[in-house]
């Protein structure tokens, strides 16, 4: 499935944003590779990009500082529309790879991003400001 700007009637089968937003578990759960190509911003981390890792996707996406600084090299980096093909040939042929990376990303958002330790560090915060 492709995200992004390049994709809304670019390769069969593909995914808009707003399908995604409307069907995020049911589309994703069913992807091996998300691209992701819809934000602007280097100081971010998309949330198309959190659903794809929470689904076990491999994601392909432009280097952004935020989503560097937390996920490295679990995620699939590309410098321009030209990269995509070629990585996705390599990536659907080196499926180990390809599902080492999306373990660790899934690792990431799981022990990072996700509600259930958004929740507890909010809680962790708030007794922390309780008490001081």
């Amino acid at each position: 499935y492709f995200l992004g700007r390049f994709w809304k009637n670019g390769i069969k089968g593909d995914a808009s944003s707003e399908d995604i937003a409307k069907n995020d578990n049911k589309i994703l759960s069913q992807a091996k590779i998300v691209i992701i190509d819809n934000y602007e911003t280097n100081n971010i981390i998309p949330r198309e990009i959190i659903n794809a890792t929470a689904s076990r996707s491999l994601v392909l996406t432009p280097k952004n500082n935020a989503v560097y600084e937390i996920y490295g090299d679990s995620l699939i980096y590309y410098n321009n529309f030209n990269d995509i093909m070629p990585l996705v040939s390599y990536y659907t042929k080196m499926t180990d790879i390809a599902t080492q990376k999306a373990n660790k990303a899934w690792q990431i958002t799981s022990n990072n991003l996700s509600s259930s330790n958004s929740v507890k560090r909010f809680n962790e915060l708030y007794e922390w400001i309780k008490n001081n």
